[in-house]
């Protein structure tokens, strides 16, 4: 169910782009092997995935208020349109929310293959 949420949200993650291959040095997943990988390797709890959820659609709500303003700079919003960079972002602060000992930037890019810089980056959106 948190794919099709997901890919429904996302369609044009579930297809990969040149700009994805650059910027991820492991290669690009589709969407749906992305959150497959991502919730056993970050030790997802049902409660964490929930609140992703939520963050994800919130997160697509503000895209297109923010497309239609187009205040952002094209990286930031090259992030908010890419499914994996969101859920990846959602899942982050889901689990900052609800845990009282959260992964660092560095550890989430170990698990993630986004380097840490963009992490970051994606969590001040």
């Amino acid at each position: 169910m948190t794919c099709q949420i997901a890919e429904n949200i996302w369609p044009l993650s579930t297809v990969t782009s040149h700009i994805d291959a650059v910027s991820c040095p492991i290669g690009v997943l589709p969407l749906r092997t992305f959150i497959h990988q991502i919730l056993p390797r970050g030790r997802t709890s049902y409660s964490t995935l929930h609140v992703t959820l939520y963050y994800m659609i919130r997160f697509h709500v503000l895209s297109h208020k923010l497309t239609k303003e187009q205040s952002r700079s094209p990286s930031r919003m090259r992030a908010m349109h890419c499914g994996r960079r969101m859920f990846l972002t959602a899942l982050i602060l889901a689990s900052k929310y609800l845990q009282d000992h959260s992964y660092s930037a560095l550890e989430w890019s170990l698990i993630s293959g986004f380097n840490t810089s963009e992490i970051n980056r994606n969590s001040q959106l």
